[in-house]
């Protein structure tokens, strides 16, 4: 949370660097397909999650990304020990304890891909940085990892749009000035934007002025974030050049007060979410989605393709779920509201339908809402809340821990924690998995629809039933749809985890490739902590 708010750090926020700005080209210019190098993790190899990886990759995607090159498997001879060669990138390796669940998030990522690939992200608002103040003042920075920024949230100011369920794209002076201006809109090739935002813009060639008046003129709406141009570029014929560009702004200003406005730029400490949401509402910058309870950690895109309309909300945060109210565009009425599932490729049609909907996010969730003409199709239902009498799972557990190493404990323990805390020497180096049993009795199992898991400390978690295997859980709320799996009296559960290996890669101290990057985190919580329950 403190990095994804932090405008003064690239640090886990990488995908709102170069990522919008690339996206907005290739939308310009008709192309549409948009690829970045993704998971070049230089630092946690053996300590990222699963779910750290669906956040990241999520977060590629809401930057308009929709061709991912993954960074990346590690090709090693046979005979190079464990971990094998490594030079950087996300650990995907069939040595990764966590490789065989790796395929829930290729299969969810390659139809988000398909997805995206076959449709055309939507915005109706451009953004234009002050690249040209910022090269005569600082000179060029060197992306996607720039030294300075100018203005602080340069690089930001997308996402804070998004999560106030507007779309946009950034463009450039070049892209202004070769645009056309039709009902309204600045035009660009198969792009069109009804608003502009100027952020904090000092300095404009003559001819992107003279663009802007005319965008204004025929009912277009300008914004200038902080100040208003008042100055040209370069220094040759550098006061003539200056006075246009005055004279225009002033023109502009003087005659149309309505739709050349300005607003005060963020404060340093002004949530930037929030600022952005009272600039939407005192300006009327009508979003696509109306989103009651905007906040830093819930965006969206919006798509079409054919007749489709599609939204993908995305909920970055890991640990906290998040409940909005939203109001979809008037372009979904007579349209049947849908739910798509990108883990399973199932489709559901939502329960609750029309332009508003009441959407639950639960920790590092996303959802894909459709609106399209289809009619037939199963409904959505959607795990039981818990109930006001959950069975809780205690009592004496039998625990089988398998180390990768191929050594295997086996032992009983009568509370569920974190093996750090406990006294257990041997859980302070392990890696891979740890199988908790226990027996429960149901009286009626035809009242039970779900178990909760709860807390699985950065590990997967899956699920057996009376040897029945329900399914695994990689991300968000260990809760699993139990619904006709129990059978009356004793049931035999056993919870799956898996961990991460990087407790285990901090004592192989002579292996250098391992020691390379063990030491870049402390030990890690690892375990089932619970509580289970059934309801």
């Amino acid at each position: 949370g403190k990095e994804l708010n932090d405008r003064n750090s690239y640090s886990g926020r990488a995908h709102s660097m170069v990522n919008k700005f690339v996206a907005s080209g290739s939308l310009l210019a008709g192309n549409g397909v948009v690829s970045c190098e993704e998971m070049t993790n230089v630092v946690y190899i053996f300590q990222t999650t699963l779910e750290e990886i669906k956040v990241a990759g999520d977060m590629s995607n809401i930057s308009g990304v929709n061709q991912s090159i993954l960074h990346g498997f590690n090709y090693s001879p046979k005979k190079a020990p464990f971990p094998g060669w490594i030079k950087y990138g996300t650990y995907f390796s069939e040595n990764n304890t966590w490789w065989p669940y790796l395929r829930n998030w290729l299969d969810y990522k390659a139809r988000l891909s398909a997805l995206m690939q076959n449709s055309v992200q939507q915005a109706d608002i451009a953004i234009l940085p002050p690249l040209e103040d910022m090269w005569s003042a600082l000179g060029q920075q060197r992306d996607p990892f720039p030294q300075k920024w100018h203005p602080a949230y340069a690089h930001d100011l997308w996402e804070n749009l998004h999560e106030n369920g507007n779309g946009c794209d950034y463009v450039s002076e070049h892209v202004i000035q070769q645009s056309t201006v039709k009902n309204g809109q600045l035009t660009f090739g198969p792009r069109a934007y009804k608003t502009l935002l100027l952020m904090e813009v000092e300095s404009l060639d003559p001819e992107t002025a003279g663009k802007l008046e005319d965008f204004v003129k025929k009912g277009g709406k300008i914004v200038c974030i902080g100040t208003r141009p008042y100055k040209s570029v370069g220094f040759s014929n550098a006061a003539r050049k200056d006075a246009e560009v005055q004279a225009v702004i002033n023109r502009i200003t003087q005659k149309y007060p309505d739709r050349f406005v300005s607003v005060n730029a963020p404060s340093d400490t002004e949530p930037l979410t929030q600022w952005y949401q009272k600039v939407q509402k005192e300006l009327e910058l009508t979003p696509y989605v109306q989103i009651d309870k905007p906040d830093k950690f819930l965006t969206q895109n919006y798509y079409k393709s054919g007749n489709r309309d599609i939204f993908f909300f995305t909920n970055l945060h890991i640990e906290k779920g998040h409940d909005v109210h939203v109001v979809f565009p008037d372009a979904v009425k007579g349209k049947k509201a849908w739910l798509w599932d990108a883990e399973t490729g199932k489709r559901y049609i939502l329960p609750q339908q029309g332009q508003e909907q009441d959407l639950h996010f639960g920790p590092a969730e996303s959802k894909l809402i459709v609106f399209d003409k289809e009619r037939d199709g199963e409904v959505y239902r959607p795990l039981a809340e818990e109930s006001g009498n959950p069975i809780v799972v205690a009592g004496l557990w039998d625990v089988k821990a398998v180390h990768v190493d191929k050594s295997v404990k086996e032992f009983q323990v009568d509370s569920l924690a974190d093996f750090n805390t406990l006294p257990f020497p041997w859980f302070r180096h392990f890696a891979g998995e740890i199988y908790y049993s226990i027996d429960v009795d149901v009286e009626n199992p035809g009242e039970i629809h779900v178990l909760d898991a709860g807390l699985t400390h950065l590990g997967v978690t899956e699920l057996i039933l009376n040897g029945e295997k329900i399914g695994a859980k990689w991300y968000g709320n260990r809760k699993f749809d139990v619904s006709g799996k129990l059978v009356s009296g004793k049931n035999r559960i056993t919870i799956k985890v898996t961990t991460l290996l990087g407790n285990y890669t901090k004592s192989l101290t002579n292996n250098p490739p391992a020691q390379r990057f063990a030491s870049m985190r402390g030990y890690r919580s690892i375990g089932l902590e619970g509580p289970v329950k059934l309801y």
